[in-house]
């Protein structure tokens, strides 16, 4: 079965392949209604270092967690770590709908690197939802960086503080997973469609070659053989006598 051959089937039943079409276009868009429909927001923060005069900012005394990296990088990659953990999630996922993660890599850069950001990105099934979970996310950072420091015995005036930089963007539908199963349901009502047209071309097909054999017998059926030869029919030949003429003496035709 070449590709041409299946065309040239396919537009011969031209009924089953519309219908089958129109079936498939209505079962993915009933699968598209069905999923439930997921809105992004996404939303930044900047971890700051307060500037004092006279103040060295790489002092521990001033502020352990500046040992690590004046950079503030470990700083952010320690506060990641902090809101990824299953407690976080739960308290911010609290309706069991949606999702978020919070990164400090930008996922956007050429060269993605680890920065004194926090970016966070939420997935829930409403706009509002969306939106709150990433402002929830944002405060739960800024309170876990806050306890942090009070656990190290920082001095207010000495905190690293987290600054808002992009406020929660505006939800958007995330078409990817609607259209995902909408896309497969039409692609497995386009192939059954496509071999439903082959099996009744195929069933078709076998019918006119099982027909065949009872079209030749058919006269079989019907009555006796007539032969061209009159002998084999039991009837005997017409022989042609061949015919004597003569004159009669008035000029007549007579036969014998």
């Amino acid at each position: 079965m070449t590709l041409l051959g299946a065309i040239q089937i396919l537009r011969a039943r031209w009924f089953t392949t519309i219908a089958g079409l129109m079936f498939s276009l209505a079962v993915a868009g009933v699968a598209f209604s069905l999923v439930p429909p997921v809105y992004m927001s996404s939303g930044a923060a900047m971890l700051v270092q307060s500037r004092q005069p006279g103040l060295n900012p790489t002092n521990s005394s001033s502020n352990p967690l500046l040992n690590f990296d004046s950079s503030l990088n470990t700083t952010s990659s320690m506060l990641i770590k902090a809101m990824s953990t299953a407690d976080v999630a739960t308290q911010v996922e609290a309706t069991g709908e949606g999702s978020f993660t919070a990164k400090n890599v930008d996922v956007t850069a050429t060269t993605p690197s680890e920065q004194p950001f926090i970016y966070v990105t939420s997935r829930s099934p409403t706009p509002e939802l969306s939106v709150a979970m990433v402002n929830r996310v944002l405060d739960m950072a800024r309170e876990e960086l806050v306890d942090q420091q009070r656990a190290l015995r920082v001095l207010p005036t000495r905190f690293i503080k987290l600054q808002p930089v992009v406020n929660p963007t505006k939800p958007k539908l995330a078409l990817g997973p609607p259209a995902l199963v909408g896309g497969v349901a039409l692609i497995l009502g386009i192939a059954i469609t496509i071999s439903v047209a082959l099996l009744r071309e195929r069933s078709a097909v076998r019918r006119q070659i099982s027909a065949s054999p009872a079209a030749e017998n058919l006269p079989d059926r019907i009555g006796p053989h007539v032969s061209a030869n009159p002998r084999e029919n039991g009837r005997q030949p017409l022989a042609a006598s061949p015919a004597s003429t003569s004159f009669a003496g008035n000029g007549a035709l007579s036969q014998p």
